[in-house]
């Protein structure tokens, strides 16, 4: 069309919401925009002729606020078909009033594009024209982009208030069979509030994003607690390919933490499907170049998503069984969300060269009756990834890492990050189902909180190493640890000849309260990406005394680089953290290189000879 085409195209078709919609028949399938982008004063109308039409489907996606047609006074007119459950739908469903289909957003266009989910006519909104013809779906592309590209009968709501986006937003007034004008204030999201259980599980989560990483956050606390953290530790170049832009993450680009600078794909530029927040926010998208709003197949594709390095999704669930299984979809056999995206970027994730699927939950329910680690889902449960994965699992109280481990390990793993009131119950039924070993221990009932801040990486020279205190799920790293050491090795640490580490004896070793027992552990790689295990660190405090006995070891192939002294000055720090007053150790008479590390432990020493061994004595 040339320029006065369009213009003439614009005019003649732009009239008022009754004409628009006069086209609508009975028994028609209708796809309405949704989220911010939501055009409100079309579906006003639609309801008003109510009495005119029957058997009307609706299909939408997210919804925000109320959805007065779902409700019983416009059963017979309207029935609405909708892939996520919000707020304003969820009761409808519940009773049976509306029709939910469980699919992921990646697989939508091709139910769109064969047919399979029919559409007759799409309700958008859209931005004023440019010079060239051509509106912007502004805010909210989608799974929208796609029905557009279906339907016969197109009628647009032509807002001002709509930003102009940067993405597959363009829409030519060609395509569109008529044109209603509006001015309303788009619809604002509030941020949601951070509190503190969020925030223990931001701190968790930040510790495994790189700089460079690529990042998928919700519209949720535990993802504004992440932003607000990576902006308070002033992270570098991280990026954005998520299903929502929100005001957390336009607050991460001013800060210059968020630059898509290291992004595998469309560098520079932050990509999501939809825009919603605050004012503010659609004023930032607004004919920004550094933000892209897109389809779903070009954001949720798990391909597209695996192309990423570093790619981290972190996705906010109801509950994970001890398996590693995730459910979110619904409580039971009500159903409550959907999967949207998460199961496509939980899969997307877990194929990314260095990609972490994270999952992120609170250890209850809100009452905190319950707990949302759980044996076994609940019957009916929706789950929304496999066991196959899902690489962590967070919550408040810690992290478990269940990426390539047995049950067992992931059992024990996951019920040391439950909340401690429903450790017990988790772990009895874990060996009634023979889970985990029937003599498996729990940790002490002070050892709650794992002590995670003192993580951290040492270099000795080109050698990077991870240390970390270990955790319950560490018994076979330590026992094959252990089973790789010389004789000479076993010798000096265990004064005698070890015939076997068995999983009765090693549990000793990582089955610690973190305050009178500790056990570090020595990593080649870094947090996420662990490695052999090379070096490991204990104290043990003695009863009715303030003194601890301390005992380390490094793997045959890395001694002398400095890691045993590293590894006691370690133990030696924590002892003082923890108010010890002393320690001491017995070493054997022939374990000369042990000694010496003590002497350069910066303290001073008292050394005494007794019968084959050294009693070496020291206060912190």
């Amino acid at each position: 069309m040339s320029g006065s085409d369009w213009e003439q195209h614009y005019a003649d078709r732009s009239v008022g919401v009754y004409e628009a919609l006069r086209r609508i028949r009975s028994g028609s399938r209708i796809f309405a925009g949704s989220g911010a982008g939501r055009p409100g004063v079309l579906l006003e109308g639609l309801f008003k002729l109510a009495s005119r039409l029957t058997d009307i489907e609706i299909i939408q996606g997210r919804t925000l606020g109320v959805v007065p047609s779902s409700g019983q006074a416009y059963e017979a007119n309207f029935r609405h078909h909708t892939f996520h459950i919000a707020d304003g739908i969820r009761e409808a469903v519940q009773e049976g009033r509306a029709d939910y289909t469980p699919v992921s957003s990646s697989q939508l266009p091709g139910l769109m594009n064969t047919g399979r989910i029919p559409i007759d006519v799409v309700l958008l909104q859209l931005s004023p024209p440019d010079a060239s013809g051509h509106c912007s779906m502004g805010i909210t592309v989608g799974i929208t982009r796609h029905a557009l590209d279906q339907a016969g009968y197109v009628v647009a709501e032509i807002n001002e208030n709509m930003p102009r986006t940067f993405g597959n937003s363009r829409v030519h007034v060609s395509r569109v069979s008529a044109f209603v004008h509006s001015d309303r204030p788009l619809p604002q999201v509030a941020r949601p509030e951070v509190d503190p259980i969020s925030e223990r599980i931001a701190h968790h989560c930040v510790k495994y994003i790189e700089d460079g990483a690529t990042l998928r956050l919700g519209h949720n606390s535990i993802s504004a607690a992440i932003a607000r953290k990576l902006i308070e530790e002033q992270r570098q170049d991280l990026g954005i390919h998520s299903e929502h832009f929100t005001d957390c993450m336009m607050d991460m680009m001013r800060a210059g933490v968020v630059t898509n600078a290291r992004k595998t794909m469309r560098a520079g530029r932050s990509v999501a499907c939809r825009a919603f927040g605050s004012q503010k926010l659609y004023q930032f998208v607004d004919n920004n170049p550094l933000v892209e709003i897109r389809s779903v197949s070009e954001v949720n594709d798990p391909f597209r998503i695996a192309s990423h390095e570093r790619m981290v999704a972190i996705v906010n669930v109801a509950q994970v069984d001890l398996t590693g299984q995730v459910s979110d979809e619904s409580t039971g056999v009500r159903f409550y969300g959907g999967f949207g995206g998460r199961s496509d970027f939980i899969h997307g994730a877990s194929r990314s060269h260095r990609g972490k699927p994270i999952v992120v939950l609170h250890s209850t329910s809100p009452d905190g009756g319950e707990s949302n680690i759980k044996m076994f889902l609940d019957p009916g449960a929706g789950i929304i990834s496999d066991r196959a994965c899902v690489h962590y699992v967070i919550t408040e109280w810690g992290v478990a890492a269940l990426h390539g481990k047995p049950i067992r390990e992931r059992a024990i793993a996951l019920i040391n990050i439950a909340h401690p009131r429903f450790r017990d119950e988790l772990m009895k039924t874990a060996k009634k189902h023979r889970y985990v070993h029937q003599d498996q221990m729990l940790p002490p009932p002070n050892s709650a909180v794992y002590p995670d801040h003192l993580e951290h990486t040492a270099s000795f020279g080109d050698l990077d190493v991870f240390f970390r205190p270990a955790r319950p799920s560490d018994e076979r790293t330590v026992q094959a640890f252990i089973y790789q050491l010389g004789e000479r090795s076993i010798y000096y640490r265990f004064h005698g000849e070890l015939r076997d580490m068995h999983h009765a004896r090693v549990q000793g070793f990582v089955n610690v309260d973190y305050q009178d027992t500790i056990t570090f552990i020595g990593l080649l790689g870094s947090r996420g990406h662990e490695g052999e295990m090379v070096a490991m660190g204990q104290y043990l405090r003695y009863p009715e005394s303030n003194l601890v006995e301390v005992a380390f070891i490094t793997g045959d192939d890395y001694h002398d680089k400095g890691i045993a002294t590293w590894t006691l000055k370690l133990l030696i720090r924590y002892a003082r953290e923890c108010g010890i007053e002393g320690c001491f150790a017995e070493v054997l008479a022939q374990n000369q290189a042990m000694l010496r590390v003590f002497q350069k432990c910066d303290q001073p020493v008292k050394v005494t000879r007794e019968e084959g061994t050294f009693l070496v004595e020291f206060e912190i």
